[in-house]
């Protein structure tokens, strides 16, 4: 389905009148990803979106870029749920495979349903080789550079593009964190998920003892941005 489609504003813009970010809104990564598949000289691709705000709406956003850039979509958008069962998910990849249409494929869907989404196509691939390396992949921050979400699919995601916002380690961070006690309930509840006791003094101490490397979440400095935002709005 190729259509043109006016680029969206602001989406949050129309619920909060006073919305601010701390980091680029959707439409921007949606554009993005169009001009990546431009790149590559595709001009035809799949196109999946979890329903919902994020999904439906970053893909509305590539559906516009993408026609500006003379780039369709096969069919329509393939919107799945939290409710889909891997039967439905290995339905969707036979569908995509054998419309022999399209090899790429673009995907807005939140890290959990990814994992299911490559779960499933990791069954189909053990039964059928021809869909081994099948889809290229060009992805949303949901994925982005989280280990978390590839782990064990390493051979089907090899190659993917995904877009994420420029990130920085903030050393002082993880110093402030291997220092802390778990002092409050959250807290408490990592510190026993990790073997931690009451013989270690701090986080740090605990890494230490059971080998564990600490490695900062990506998106960690845009939440000490938006925490300063809030502390520095209230104070004046």
């Amino acid at each position: 389905m190729c259509s043109k489609i006016l680029q969206r504003l602001e989406y949050s813009y129309f619920r909060f009148a006073y919305f601010s970010r701390v980091v680029p809104p959707d439409n921007f990564q949606a554009t993005a990803m169009a001009h990546v598949v431009s790149a590559l000289g595709w001009t035809y691709v799949h196109a999946i979106a979890i329903t919902g705000a994020y999904g439906e709406r970053g893909i509305d956003s590539f559906r516009a870029a993408a026609a500006e850039l003379g780039i369709c979509i096969d069919g329509d958008v393939h919107k799945i749920n939290r409710r889909w069962t891997d039967s439905q998910f290995k339905e969707l990849f036979f569908k995509m495979k054998y419309t022999k249409k399209a090899r790429g494929v673009v995907i807005f869907v939140d890290e959990d349903q990814l994992r299911r989404m490559l779960s499933s196509l990791d069954d189909i691939r053990h039964e059928d080789s021809t869909f081994d390396n099948y889809f290229w992949w060009i992805a949303s921050d949901s994925w982005g550079i989280k280990q978390s979400v590839i782990t064990g699919y390493e051979a089907m995601t090899s190659g993917a593009v995904t877009i994420s916002p420029d990130l920085k380690v903030v050393p002082d961070f993880d110093r402030y964190f291997k220092n802390l006690w778990p002092s409050n309930t959250f807290l408490r509840e990592y510190w026993e998920l990790i073997n931690c006791t009451d013989e270690h003094n701090n986080f740090g101490e605990c890494f230490d003892k059971h080998g564990i490397t600490f490695k900062q979440e990506a998106y960690v400095p845009f939440v000490i941005d938006a925490v300063n935002v809030v502390a520095r709005a209230l104070h004046q």
